[in-house]
């Protein structure tokens, strides 16, 4: 089974991308870094380069190009010979729990350029793509091994619910920077490395989105900050500060924040990390993943006991 799909269009947007000042990749050493300086030197258009250019709105400390820089690699699994299909897109958008810093009209008239931006891309950056499909080749040597295993795991924890698992690569966006976008039966997991715990990491988002409702009814409820660290939260942008002026602002927000550590503490106890992983988690202000992979090792839930898992884990948090 094939499980690396090098796409053209993820490659045509990295480009515009780095083209236009995106510039996360200098941790990148090597081939890698070489080929981006080149792709950077690429001459755009004064409107392609301000399209791109907006991508970067500055709202997050950590990742100024969130989530827009993110949001526009998902959409472009939407576009195909018969246009993009946005309504499909906004709605993937939507269900991730993701808000745009800005506003949704001014992202959905930004996005709405997208299929326009693809074409020019194409077409200035075909010189450089069999280059880049050799850097994608040597980038990914290894990796069907590891997806492999995922997919394994996935099968085991989902059940009959299990999707297909795949990997884009991505090699022009930060070491850092992993997203998903799901079409149909298809978990696409896009980056620049694959591991274990990313995959499962990407696919649980899905299955644990399902019970939003819930983990809202608990925050509303019970408001409790000790899930992780806000101001953490806010640097990494699950919580949009500057759209908050009442405390009872960041309870929506929060919820987000809670369904991201149950992701990781669920992903990081399938993949097999132990104490150590979970509490690299922790320390990086998700503070309840370690009691939440405790509690995931403790049962073995899987996919059809989740809600219930994650009722009595909420439950141990009043």
């Amino acid at each position: 089974m094939k499980y690396i799909e090098n796409n053209k269009k993820i490659y045509a947007i990295a480009c515009g991308m780095v083209a236009s000042g995106y510039d996360l990749y200098t941790s990148m050493v090597g081939d890698i870094y070489n080929f981006a300086q080149d792709v950077a030197t690429l001459s755009l258009d004064a409107h392609v380069r301000e399209w791109f250019q907006k991508t970067k709105t500055g709202q997050v400390n950590v990742n100024p190009y969130w989530p827009r820089g993110h949001a526009v690699i998902s959409a472009v699994f939407f576009v195909n010979e018969s246009g993009f299909d946005i309504d499909s897109f906004m709605k993937f958008f939507d269900e991730s729990g993701i808000t745009d810093p800005i506003s949704k009209e001014d992202f959905l008239d930004w996005i709405a350029e997208l299929p326009s931006m693809l074409a020019y891309m194409e077409e200035k950056a075909a010189g450089l793509w069999d280059r880049y499909c050799k850097l994608v080749e040597w980038l990914t040597d290894g990796y069907e091994p590891i997806i492999n295993e995922a997919c394994k795991i996935a099968k085991d924890f989902f059940g009959k619910d299990t999707k297909e698992l795949l990997f884009a690569p991505n090699p022009l966006y930060s070491l850092y920077a992993t997203d998903f976008v799901r079409i149909g039966n298809k978990i696409i997991v896009i980056g620049l490395s694959c591991d274990v715990e990313s995959m499962l990491h990407e696919s649980l988002h899905v299955e644990v989105a399902k019970y939003r409702d819930k983990i809202s009814a608990f925050t509303i409820e019970h408001w409790h900050g000790n899930f992780a660290d806000t101001a953490k939260m806010i640097d990494l942008g699950y919580i949009n500060h500057q759209a908050i002026t009442h405390v009872d602002d960041y309870k929506p927000a929060y919820a987000r924040v809670i369904e991201e550590c149950f992701v990781r503490g669920i992903s990081t106890v399938l993949a097999g990390g132990g104490v150590r992983r979970l509490s690299v988690h922790a320390n990086n202000g998700f503070g309840s993943v370690p009691a939440i992979g405790f509690f995931f090792e403790k049962l073995r839930p899987k996919a059809h006991d989740l809600g219930e898992f994650i009722t009595h884990v909420l439950r141990e948090f009043i």
